[in-house]
């Protein structure tokens, strides 16, 4: 394994490469997974506004038919995405 010195202002500083690359693979893996929360808040929030989106819809503001076709579509849309 070989290592690298880096002369600082009064001390030498040993770095390994493969403990760097460790250290910006861990802060990548931190970033995916900010990433992912993000993400899955994102949909959360998404499904939540279909659900008040048909529940308004459902006060009778389209007909019916329409209303089922929509609940339907959107359920199967929510079961498919999980």
């Amino acid at each position: 394994m070989s290592e690298y010195t880096i002369p600082t202002s009064n001390t030498v500083t040993t770095i390994d490469p493969q403990a760097t690359k460790i250290r910006e693979l861990q802060s990548d893996v931190n970033d995916l997974k900010e990433l992912v929360e993000y993400l899955q808040d994102r949909i959360k929030l998404m499904k939540s506004t279909g659900d008040e989106l048909l529940e308004w819809l459902k006060d009778g503001t389209i007909s019916d038919s329409n209303y089922r076709l929509l609940a339907n579509a959107w359920q199967r849309a929510k079961e498919n995405k999980r």
